[in-house]
Parts: structure tokens; C-alpha cells; sequence
């Protein structure tokens, strides 16, 4: 019996620390959520986040090139095991989060590898795409 309660106090533990890991790591996201305009090669883009619940952000984001509208839907998820932005096949893993930055990583894609994210004091964030190669500041 004593063995019994010893398990299920580890179990209901393991628990609440995945959890509560999984809400500190939303909140340090929060910042994001919000409509933003910047630039990029001297071409408008637009993003619009929101957390549609307490462990996804989602991202709806234009960008205008002449007279072509690209426009394209992502999301930074949150679980127990990792925290990650995109999809498959175009995934990055979040290595680095506080309260004014995060960073994304994924090692095996030619472009992109690394993206961070800045929030800035005056409430603006800006954005580094990284990648052997080259880098690209939004």
C-alpha cells in the first residue's frame, strides 16, 4: 500500500510540474499576441497572434508583393516534452525562452534555421532569421 501511494504522489507531481512548466511558458509568450506591421526588402507584411487556448498560439500573417497576397496560418504549440513553432515538415524547437525573447531552432533546414523573436520596451518586437549563410532582420 505504502509503495501504491509513493507512485501516485510521483505521478501527481510529474503532473503538476509539466504543467505549470507548460503555463510559465505561455506567459512568457503573451507578449506576442497582438497585430504587427514590418518590413521586409522594402515590402509590407502583417501578422495578427492569438492564443486560442492556454497552450497554442496561433499567427495569421500577410504579406503583399505588387500585386500578389501571400498569406499563411502558423502556430507555436506548447506540450509537456517541447515547445514548438510551424509544422511539419518545418518545425523549429524552442531552445531559449524569457521574458522578452525566444528562439527557435531546427538544424536541418537550408534557410531559416534559428528564428528569435524580441519584444521590445516600447511594445514592438522585431525578428532574426538565422542561418549558416545569412541573416535577416525583420
Amino acid at each position: 500500500m505504502k509503495k501504491i501511494f509513493s507512485i501516485i504522489a510521483i505521478f501527481v507531481c510529474f503532473i503538476s510540474f509539466g504543467q505549470n512548466n507548460m503555463d510559465s511558458t505561455a506567459k512568457h509568450m503573451k507578449w506576442l499576441v497582438g497585430s504587427w506591421r514590418g518590413m521586409h526588402n522594402g515590402k509590407p507584411f502583417y501578422e495578427a497572434w492569438g492564443q486560442a487556448n492556454k497552450n497554442a498560439f496561433v499567427n495569421f500573417s500577410i504579406e503583399i508583393n505588387g500585386t500578389d497576397i501571400v498569406n499563411e496560418e502558423t502556430a507555436i504549440l506548447i506540450n509537456n516534452s517541447e515547445t514548438t513553432f510551424g509544422s511539419l515538415p518545418t518545425q523549429w524547437k524552442l531552445e531559449r525562452l524569457t521574458p522578452n525573447e525566444m528562439m527557435f531552432e531546427n538544424d536541418t533546414l537550408k534557410y531559416s534555421n534559428r528564428i528569435i523573436w524580441f519584444h521590445t520596451l516600447d511594445d514592438h518586437w522585431f525578428t532574426i532569421l538565422q542561418n549558416p549563410k545569412s541573416t535577416v532582420y525583420l
